[in-house]
């Protein structure tokens, strides 16, 4: 872990090459308010497993990231979770006697400068699974003449989750309630000051664009040309757009 300037802290380290600059930052700052909040552990002692995933003292927690101008309609958050990878740390957690799995789902509001904020969702795993068996099960039909990708071109190992607002309560993928795992944090200013500054970062003209349109399909186009499968990248946009189709 590294300290925070002026010792106001520890900063947990975000080493996932993937995640956009504000979710570098905003993703420690959920860690740490997760910490002190709910878990009740100094956030020096997160041990980094890899990726977005973390190991508090009696949790794994797989943590994902967005932000609210890459959000459609009602969309409160929107991830891809592998259920390979689910399985993988589920086994490897249950390992140790007493450590549960979790997930955070973490937004960070940046649209308007005037309100900068975070939202997170600690949900339980079981919760979580249910989803993704249910997803992956619908997928499967999809994948079976398209090979290891479905016919939007996503990998058939990753499932889209999107928490939603319904009747003043959230859901995850509308099914299940998971309005009592929501916390906001209160931010600093100097936090504010820290994610305003990522929001300023450019993406490079070869930035990696992620479509998606009304109905929720997904389009990824690499330098100007459509991808049809998984891309490794470093920099990358979401971009919604009215068609598919069209864009």
């Amino acid at each position: 872990m590294t300290k925070r300037e002026e010792g106001s802290g520890f900063r947990i380290e975000w080493r996932d090459g993937r995640s956009d600059p504000v979710s570098r930052i905003s993703g420690p700052i959920a860690l740490e308010h997760l910490a002190k909040n709910t878990l009740h552990i100094e956030p020096s002692t997160y041990k980094h497993l890899g990726g977005t995933i973390f190991a508090g003292e009696k949790k794994t927690i797989i943590a994902r990231t967005c932000l609210d101008s890459t959000l459609i309609t009602r969309a409160k958050h929107i991830s891809n979770v592998s259920l390979k990878q689910h399985k993988k740390v589920l086994r490897e957690t249950r390992r140790v006697v007493g450590r549960k799995l979790r997930y955070l789902f973490i937004t960070t509001y940046v649209a308007d400068e005037d309100n900068i904020g975070i939202d997170y969702w600690f949900v339980p795993s079981i919760k979580v699974r249910r989803v993704l068996d249910k997803l992956s099960k619908e997928k499967k039909g999809k994948t079976k003449n398209a090979g290891s990708h479905d016919a939007e071109g996503k990998s058939a190992d990753l499932i889209r989750l999107v928490i939603n607002e319904e009747d003043g309560k959230d859901f995850l993928n509308g099914e299940i309630d998971i309005q009592k795992y929501k916390r906001t944090i209160t931010l600093s200013q100097q936090q504010i000051s820290e994610i305003l500054e990522a929001k300023k970062f450019e993406e490079p003209s070869d930035t990696t664009e992620i479509l998606f349109d009304k109905s929720s399909r997904m389009l990824i186009k690499h330098k100007g040309k459509t991808v049809w499968g998984p891309v490794k990248y470093t920099n990358y946009v979401i971009r919604n757009v009215d068609s598919i189709e069209e864009a």
